[in-house]
């Protein structure tokens, strides 16, 4: 009995996952991007937004509705990507982004409700659009059984320095108004989206069909059950050349000499019953 293959250690998986992250300056870009994109756009309008909600916006009852507008945003994008196959991906997924700092920018200004609102609309069907398309590329870009760990060298940053905004932007808010804290997210969501779509590498990826649909010759072997001859399409046709009698008289004769030869196999195998026998 054969000994199973030795587990790579962590080390090498580590090392395998850092070759595989590093060599894509799209996903690298991205991570850069969303690393103080949480710390510096999303972390306040998820820490300070229910604050100001309740100062001017009309309480807990008006940041509710806002929240709900902001998921109805996600779930009608969501939707509309069904089925959508962009032939360059990440920009569109580039292009979601964008909606992430929308509603820094009511927010800053001290707007109305309804204004917020229509922000977090945005804002949730840009996050749609993003999540969908930024994660079937990782999906068509990374092989399986590596996808794990660059997944987590990509999230380990955005996730590792954004929970730092949770801990500041209240502390900032206190000293340099919570106008500032909110302008500056927005600055930089725009700005970083901006850089992101001037990247050639972000550009340069392009969606992957992995339908496994097959080649024309193999389409038709599994349409007609039947080999194909080199040179020559389903039942002995010339490739691309319509039927005429000819083939038909072909395909008959051939018919009668599969049937004569299996009729000749069948009688050997009787007259020698050992034959093909385990």
């Amino acid at each position: 009995m054969a000994e199973p293959a030795a587990r790579p250690s962590l080390r090498a998986d580590l090392a395998q996952g850092w070759a595989d992250f590093r060599s894509r300056t799209w996903l690298c870009a991205l991570t850069v991007q969303f690393a103080f994109f949480n710390l510096i756009t999303w972390a306040p309008w998820m820490l300070l937004g229910p604050v100001m909600g309740r100062a001017y916006l009309g309480g807990a009852a008006v940041w509710g509705a806002i929240m709900a507008v902001q998921g109805a945003g996600a779930i009608t994008a969501g939707l509309f990507c069904l089925g959508r196959r962009p032939r360059r991906p990440m920009v569109i997924a580039t292009v979601g982004t964008f909606c992430y700092a929308l509603p820094d920018i009511p927010m800053a200004l001290h707007a109305a409700a309804p204004w917020v609102a229509a922000a977090a609309l945005g804002c949730g069907a840009g996050s749609a659009i993003f999540a969908t398309f930024e994660r079937t590329t990782m999906q068509q870009q990374i092989p399986p059984e590596r996808l794990a760990r660059v997944s987590s060298l990509s999230l380990f940053p955005s996730y590792g320095i954004g929970v730092i905004g949770y801990a500041v932007d209240g502390l900032l808010a206190a000293a340099l108004g919570p106008a500032v804290v909110f302008g500056v997210g927005a600055v930089y969501g725009l700005l970083s989206s901006l850089v992101m779509l001037a990247i050639p590498s972000v550009r340069a990826v392009r969606w992957q069909d992995q339908t496994g649909t097959p080649q024309p010759d193999q389409a038709g072997q599994h349409a007609t059950g039947l080999p194909l001859l080199p040179g020559r399409g389903p039942q002995g046709r010339e490739r691309g050349q319509p039927r005429d009698h000819s083939d038909d008289h072909r395909d008959r004769q051939h018919l009668r000499e599969v049937k004569l030869w299996r009729v000749r196999h069948y009688a050997e195998r009787h007259r020698h019953p050992a034959h093909g026998q385990a």
